[in-house]
């Protein structure tokens, strides 16, 4: 974000794991698993249904909730997202994704409205949609706005150094570098208000 990237598509999929696909899902575990025992047990496992209040009710959409395999099967779902960002999406802005969680800094609005564009086009063909009023484009330039990103909150700050610059400074943590996100972890960031309110009330 140092860089120039001061703009962010702040993505959020609507009900992700209610209404993938299932064809799409298994058309991506195909690319890899040739075992048919194996793709046939996992397709029935999509579509054993949900049981709540003695009834079952059949599933033709999305994934069991609260199952370990959800997040991994989420995950191979949306790869397709990963690669058309390889593919159409690096000239937009930086794609960081985390099962269904994911933001992209771009150096401009339009190229972020573009970027929610493209990501509404590919996530479709999974039978999934961005949700409206919890997609946002945020404007992060002299800490005007902050965006929420795996529980933590975003925020660019002033130079405690060179007062009128804004900056998200490296966190000093020894041992710590980020990895793959270590570009985020730069500067003001904080625990999000959601995870706070709700450790206050247990």
């Amino acid at each position: 974000m140092n860089a120039g990237r001061v703009w962010v598509l702040d993505a959020d999929i609507k009900a992700c794991f209610d209404n993938i696909d299932h064809d799409a899902l298994m058309a991506q575990v195909e690319r890899r698993v040739i075992d048919l025992q194996m793709l046939k047990l996992l397709r029935s496992w999509l579509r054993a249904g949900v049981f709540e209040g003695g009834i079952v009710s059949d599933t033709e959409t999305g994934t069991p909730q609260g199952s370990p395999l959800s997040p991994l099967l989420a995950n191979i779902a949306l790869h397709v997202l990963d690669e058309a960002w390889e593919r159409d999406g690096r000239r937009l802005g930086v794609l960081v994704r985390y099962a269904d969680d994911f933001v992209v800094a771009c150096p401009t609005k339009q190229r972020a409205e573009q970027a929610r564009g493209l990501a509404g086009n590919v996530l479709v063909h999974l039978g999934l949609r961005l949700h409206p009023d919890k997609t946002r484009i945020v404007g992060l330039r002299n800490g005007a706005e902050g965006f929420d990103f795996l529980g933590f909150h975003h925020r660019m700050v002033e130079s405690w150094k060179r007062r009128g610059r804004y900056w998200l400074h490296k966190l000093n943590r020894p041992g710590f570098d980020g990895g793959s996100l270590g570009w985020f972890f730069r500067g003001g960031w904080w625990p999000s208000r959601r995870p706070i309110v709700a450790h206050r009330r247990r």
